[in-house]
């Protein structure tokens, strides 16, 4: 019996995405249609973890030729995108990405050949390829270079446009309501740290391209970027990539931190992306950006770091995803606070002289209805009718950035 409560104890703990979930607790998502986009190897464990729990908490609808469950609802939609093959099969718990409509690999085993000829480069490439750039493997991943991973989705470019064109049309067809695109990626690797700020300015592009100037109004983009700490408290790397690792975090920093900052210095990003989509937006890349960090306040890594930050990042979305029912004298929901972000931001207290555009994740408390209640078990800043009862993870304040 000990034994039995001990694991049920256990489930609280978010490093361990657990929660105690039944069948008949399941929750609606809200209306909005919702994209979620991987990039990278980082960037796929934690869309994995977000897929696991969609699955396993909301109410999903009955295939109709088998009768089963299908694994998520309608109205949400994954997609990511790698460099590196083997991670086609990747699984968490049973689940998976599917692997025609769900992941995307941009490798190109000719990538070298064609930096070895760069007279066959568009203008829209060369402008910003490093002349010191080589790849000598285009099959097994950006090799820890940024450059590296952006010249293999440009390689593929209408493919990536199109899938993720794809994806918007599917979720937005007969709905009205506002978009909402989740896109996790480490900042650290090649792959990841190498694209997000193109796809977040193709959904941008795509949106404006389509809708116009309403198309700003129309997709809301939330970046969730995993600082290079959650990748160097993995204690088997090597010196070279713990080298990189840091490399590629300070400079994939120091850009998001500029484009975030766009509208100040009223600048527009502006690519092409081959003869399918030009970007010419005046927008940051994200509305809001979450930085995920391992190193907690005493500035030591979190026990089971890496897990721990998949799970409270896919805890936070999940709750955002939820419909939320506020009971009368409930003070805190993720929408409200949320929508109330940027109000937040320009009231704070700024001591410094920073940047003050990003949101932190953590854990929140747990707590047990009384057995006497309908509700098996209420979340704080959950839906109180039947959600799980877990480690919750919601945007816990801002955090400076920039000197």
């Amino acid at each position: 019996m000990k034994a039995v409560v001990r694991e049920h104890i256990q489930r609280l703990d978010v490093s361990l995405g657990g929660g105690i979930v039944s069948e008949k607790i399941r929750v609606d998502t809200i209306d909005n249609p919702m994209l979620v986009i991987g990039l990278g190897g980082t960037g796929i464990d934690a869309p994995l973890r977000l897929k696991y729990q969609v699955n396993r908490r909301f109410k999903a609808p009955e295939d109709p030729f088998t009768k089963k469950k299908r694994e998520k609802p309608d109205n949400i939609e994954f997609l990511a995108f790698e460099t590196n093959e083997h991670d086609r099969g990747k699984r968490y718990k049973g689940i998976g990405l599917d692997p025609m409509t769900e992941f995307v690999l941009l490798a190109n085993a000719e990538i070298g050949d064609v930096l070895q000829n760069r007279s066959i480069l568009e203008p829209y490439i060369k402008e910003w390829l490093s002349p010191e750039l080589t790849i000598t493997d285009g099959i097994n991943g950006a090799s820890g270079v940024r450059q590296a991973g952006r010249s293999l989705m440009f390689t593929k470019i209408v493919q990536v446009v199109q899938t993720i064109e794809r994806k918007i049309k599917s979720l937005t067809v007969g709905t009205n309501k506002k978009l909402m695109v989740f896109l996790l990626t480490g900042l650290s690797g090649g792959t990841g740290a190498g694209r997000f700020l193109d796809i977040a300015y193709i959904v941008r592009g795509i949106m404006e391209r389509d809708f116009g100037s309403a198309g700003v109004d129309k997709v809301s983009t939330l970046g969730y970027l995993f600082t290079p700490d959650v990748n160097l408290a993995n204690k088997s790397l090597t010196e070279h990539s713990r080298e990189y690792i840091k490399k590629n975090g300070y400079a994939a920093l120091k850009e998001l931190d500029y484009w975030m900052n766009v509208d100040e210095r009223g600048e527009r990003f502006r690519q092409q992306y081959a003869n399918i989509l030009t970007v010419n937006s005046p927008m940051p890349p994200f509305n809001l950006a979450h930085l995920i960090s391992a190193t907690n306040l005493e500035g030591k890594l979190l026990e089971n770091a890496y897990d721990y930050c998949m799970n409270v990042t896919a805890e936070n979305i999940t709750n955002f995803m939820a419909s939320e029912q506020k009971q009368s004298g409930e003070e805190f929901a993720i929408h409200d606070y949320i929508s109330n972000i940027r109000t937040n931001i320009n009231q704070m207290p700024k001591a410094y002289a920073a940047n003050y555009q990003y949101n932190i994740l953590g854990a929140s408390s747990a707590v047990l209805a009384d057995r006497r209640d309908d509700d098996l078990s209420r979340l704080q800043g959950v839906p109180a009718d039947g959600a799980d009862v877990q480690g919750g993870a919601f945007a816990g304040g801002c955090r400076e950035a920039g000197a």
